[in-house]
């Protein structure tokens, strides 16, 4: 279930509404917020979304942080906010409901468009191949090359940890996921008939990423 909500549910753990606590943020960036509540993107978890738009970032310019609250579904408990302050976005980020993706439950792809790259807002998804869900948040919309996204792997407690290999190195959303040879690899189009590929290799026993491929090949366009 996705729905758009006018910030009416209730932050379990701070014993307050969460609308509140959007109320504040909107005053306190003096910005515009939305909000997205996403049920069906994990077994384990509920992902509420909102973008605020802030009109002055710590570098001075206007830009948006990206709040993701994640919520335990069984025992209905939120467990961990994400603070993201995002780069570019366009005005079209994070105002569509119906765009994310889930590797775990699949359900979003249909919702989802391919126009300019585009992998949605939120994607749940096994990136480190440990049976748990991860998420991928976009960071920013980036150009001809696609959207960047920041990425949180959780851990054996259920938090979720920005990787920061992922997401200053890979940055882009992997067109290949191979769980056999614990690879995830990305494609950038880098001129009209080329496109940059970039493996990077999981090695579970130091928990390191590392890249083992970079290659330019003919693009299919």
């Amino acid at each position: 279930m996705i729905s758009l909500i006018p910030f009416s549910y209730t932050d379990l753990k701070m014993k307050r509404p969460l609308g509140l606590f959007v109320l504040v943020a909107v005053f306190s960036f003096n910005a515009i917020a939305q909000t997205c509540v996403h049920t069906d993107l994990s077994k384990k978890f509920n992902y509420t979304v909102t973008r605020i738009m802030k009109r002055k970032m710590s570098d001075g310019t206007a830009g948006s942080v990206i709040v993701v609250l994640i919520a335990d579904k069984a025992k209905k408990m939120p467990v961990q906010k994400i603070m993201l302050e995002a780069g570019f976005l366009y005005e079209t980020a994070y105002q569509k409901c119906n765009a994310v993706r889930s590797y775990i439950t699949e359900q979003g792809d249909d919702d989802l468009t391919s126009d300019e790259g585009e992998n949605g807002d939120l994607i749940v998804v096994d990136l480190n191949f440990d049976g748990r869900e991860d998420i991928a948040v976009k960071s920013d919309s980036g150009g001809a090359s696609g959207p960047g996204y920041a990425f949180y792997l959780q851990d054996d407690k259920g938090h979720f940890i920005k990787d920061k290999y992922l997401s200053e190195e890979m940055y882009y959303f992997p067109w290949e996921i191979n769980t056999k040879k614990k690879t995830l690899t990305t494609n950038v189009m880098a001129t009209y008939t080329q496109v940059h590929r970039s493996v990077f290799k999981y090695e579970p026993a130091t928990k390191q990423w590392k890249c083992i491929k970079n290659v330019f090949v003919k693009s299919e366009n």
